[in-house]
């Protein structure tokens, strides 16, 4: 049917060039002009998979942090000096130049929040010794005499800390909370914020455009860098330092683009020259750049209809994209070379290539469904720019003028490529033997593959930057308390069966000690409101959008799988070939988490998506070399049929090439120094290089078992 169709398509545009022409000229004009509408998101956090709510979660999560706080960091170039009026006075002075408001004193509503956050870490630290210890301070006695005690506290003069601990906590119950906040290191000398050993200083301010706005923010932090070597002329002996989350966010955009730029010019580069060393033709090579090059243009023209703006990392992604895309064009240009007509070259390709796009735009489209902005249009690009890739591959390229290309690279007489394509691994007995207990034993350690969801592992920050960061956090304190298992779970039903009473004989003692009837409210706030509601806020990245890239992840690779599985059942129409298709991603999949775990690479919110490169990349190899031993099998059986010689060697000539592609796709991206790509890049060579295996050595050798056991019945 797929045949049909499509050379019913050939036929008619052969013979009607104005037909042809006006739908080019229209298919590259209207993705051009939506294309135009999109504008760069820069954001990282558009990879973690929210809903309404849980960006709400964030966003107070990122108030409560100082999210859209800039740290200006000031310290004597000879570390050995300490002159903290000097630090005072270039503080001073990049107060004057800069036209935005600067704190330059300890912020003490700040550590009344640190404070606070700290209280709301303590349910999911709780254990059952803790319910017996409060079983013996929570009767009224206790709880009478605690509260006389505070009253006499706050008869004295404190720190406002103290007495924002003491609304937190009136009743002493958790007396590890201050002992963690007592670590922080941070001093104050007249007035300004020092580290303890005055060695170092600190003004803040906040970015007016939050600290997800990187393009406004670039501008904005340009302006402070400005500010800033202006005023090392004036202070020579003095490092000024810019740090925060907007200046990581804005160093995170930079290096993205930078990347991703580099990447895909290597890739591009390297692809072509492979491409002129493989075809011996200009002219085979540019219809190539033009097929990959429309799927791209029309990936952005589908993002332009659907969005204003677009992750760069996802365009980032397209350098091993292209290596998947460059699939279509490819087969047809490399099996024209064994075919009389054009025609014959699409009567020949067009099933396996069609069905190869089919099953990996279905893996891709699996992203769709999450929660994850930046995922879902992922899938969504990549599908799109697949799709038309091979769009043009099959409805134009046809039709332009290309000479047959001369596969020196596979001649009889050339070197590694061409003992690649007549490599048969299932032939190896030892080769076969390893192969099974390696995958045992990578399937046994790929259970414990972890997931790493800390997003500071992925952004990218300059050496001084992460040693600043560091310094800032030993100065600050540990401000978290080490969760426990079951914590959350056994402090909601302590409560619940102890609440009512606590607060009542509270009450009764805050009355009688002269409080306010709201002088406690966060502590009964604290025992009131279920646990998981707040660590949502305090423990985010830990609680919600760990499980939920974990639940993500899972459903990836199932979805994929599935996805590939079923429309490989229904293209070839029997179940026997469909599993032979199918058992080589299967078993690359086993290997990949093998291997990851025993070299202790870690699965994030980026490289997630290798499922969708394995399952969408290696079906198009198992397609080939299935359709490949099939039509062997069937010129076998009917020598007298109308086949190409020996379609399985012309597949894997297309294989390794493409292979070969892939992998500098993949490659490129190595070169960047953002953690994000060059994670990716990691684990998808580990994974494309398993899948290539598997492609080459599954598929025959089941299909030799299965011929030695037609055999050996017969006999």
């Amino acid at each position: 049917m797929l045949n049909h169709w499509v050379l019913h398509i050939y036929d008619f545009l052969a013979v009607h060039p104005r037909w042809r022409w006006t739908l080019l000229v229209m298919a590259v004009l209207l993705p051009a002009l939506t294309a135009l509408r999109l504008r760069p998101q820069e954001d990282i956090a558009d990879f973690l998979p929210m809903d309404e709510q849980t960006k709400q979660q964030l966003d107070r999560f990122k108030e409560q942090n100082n999210a859209d706080r800039i740290v200006v960091l000031f310290s004597l170039a000879d570390t050995s000096q300490i002159n903290p009026d000097r630090l005072c006075d270039a503080i001073d002075a990049f107060s004057e130049s800069v036209s935005y408001p600067i704190q330059t004193e300890v912020d003490f509503a700040d550590l009344q929040q640190r404070v606070s956050s700290a209280y709301r870490q303590v349910p999911a630290s709780f254990t059952p010794a803790d319910t017996l210890r409060l079983d013996s301070l929570l009767t009224p006695e206790n709880i009478a005499s605690a509260v006389a005690n505070r009253r006499a506290q706050l008869q004295l003069p404190l720190a406002g800390t103290v007495a924002t601990a003491i609304t937190c906590d009136p009743l002493n119950l958790f007396p590890e909370v201050p002992q963690v906040l007592s670590q922080s290191q941070f001093s104050s000398y007249q007035g300004y914020m020092f580290s303890a050993d005055n060695r170092l200083a600190f003004a803040f301010l906040n970015t007016p455009y939050g600290s997800s706005e990187s393009r406004r923010n670039a501008r904005f932090i340009d302006s402070l860098q400005t500010s800033v070597n202006t005023l090392r002329a004036s202070f020579p002996d003095m490092e000024i330092r810019l740090n925060g989350a907007p200046v990581i966010a804005v160093g995170n955009a930079r290096q993205i683009k930078q990347d991703s730029l580099i990447a895909v010019l290597i890739a591009l580069v390297l692809i072509i020259i492979l491409l002129l060393r493989s075809l011996k033709s200009w002219r085979s090579m540019l219809l190539i750049v033009a097929a990959t090059g429309y799927g791209l243009l029309f990936a952005l023209g589908i993002m332009g209809v659907m969005h204003s703006r677009m992750s760069l990392i996802v365009i980032g992604i397209a350098s091993v994209i292209i290596g998947i895309a460059v699939n279509y064009p490819l087969h047809v240009l490399v099996h024209r070379q064994y075919t009389t007509t054009v025609r014959q070259t699409l009567a020949e390709v067009v099933s396996p290539l069609i069905v190869g796009n089919i099953t990996t735009v279905g893996a891709f489209l699996t992203l769709v469904p999450l929660r994850s902005v930046a995922l879902r249009d992922l899938g969504i690009f990549c599908a799109c720019m697949l799709v038309g890739t091979i769009l043009f591959s099959v409805l134009f390229l046809p039709h332009f003028r290309f000479e047959t290309p001369r596969f020196d690279t596979f001649s009889r007489t050339s070197g590694l490529l061409h003992k690649t394509s007549q490599w048969h691994p299932e032939n190896n007995r030892w080769l076969v033997a390893v192969v099974i207990v390696l995958t045992l034993v990578f399937a046994w350690f790929g259970r414990f593959t972890a997931f790493d969801s800390d997003l500071s592992h992925i952004n990218f920050m300059t050496p001084k930057q992460r040693a600043d960061i560091e310094t800032i956090n030993r100065l600050v304190g540990e401000t978290t308390i080490p969760a426990t298992e079951n914590g959350v779970q056994i402090w909601n039903e302590y409560w619940s069966n102890h609440r009512q009473q606590v607060l009542d004989n509270l009450r009764q003692a805050a009355a009688d000690n002269g409080f306010r009837q709201t002088a406690f409210a966060p502590f009964e706030e604290l025992i009131q409101t279920p646990a998981d509601e707040q660590m949502s806020i305090v423990n985010y990245q830990l609680s919600t959008i760990n499980s939920q890239l974990s639940t993500s992840f899972n459903y990836i690779g199932i979805a994929c799988s599935l996805v590939v599985f079923i429309f490989l059942w229904l293209s070839f129409r029997r179940l026997k070939y469909a599993i032979i298709a199918f058992l080589p991603m299967l078993v690359a999949w086993a290997w990949i988490l093998g291997i990851m775990y025993l070299t202790g690479i870690q699965f994030n919110i980026v490289n997630i998506i290798l499922a969708t490169f394995i399952f969408g990349q290696g079906d198009d190899y198992t397609i080939f070399i299935t359709e490949g031993l099939i039509s062997n099998s069937e010129a076998v059986k009917h020598p007298a049929a109308k086949l190409s010689d020996d379609r399985l060697l012309q597949y894997k000539n297309s294989i390794i090439l493409s292979a070969l592609i892939m992998f500098i796709g993949i490659g490129a991206l190595i070169v960047a120094r953002h953690p994000a790509l060059h994670s990716l890049a990691t684990v998808t060579i580990v994974g494309m290089f398993c899948v290539v295996l598997m492609a080459y050595l599954i598929p025959p050798l089941l299909f030799k078992i299965w011929k030695n056991k037609c055999e050996n019945v017969k006999m």
